[in-house]
């Protein structure tokens, strides 16, 4: 899929935490991501989202620089190296 189909596309570094309907992640270095939260927010109307809709992975997620690690994600948070975080709608 082209990078033209993605209306927001994201620069991250370490530190940072992100949230929002997360299509894929691009390592542009190694990276580390952390209390991850995987789930598609637009999947349902908001009224009927719930906790258990989403899962979240609390430990470390290693990234290989040159790699994607594929959503749908909610949020995550950067412990190290430098991401492109691709967002399909706000």
């Amino acid at each position: 899929m082209s990078i033209y189909n993605y209306p927001f596309i994201v620069s991250a570094s370490a530190g940072m935490e992100t949230t929002g309907s997360i299509e894929k992640v691009y390592a542009t270095e190694a990276s580390v991501i952390t209390d991850v939260v995987w789930g598609d927010i637009f999947a349902n109307p908001i009224a009927k989202v719930s906790h258990t809709n989403f899962t979240t992975e609390m430990g470390n997620v290693p990234i290989v620089a040159g790699s994607y690690l594929e959503g749908p994600i909610v949020r995550f948070k950067l412990v190290s190296g430098h991401v492109m975080i691709y967002k399909k709608r706000g």
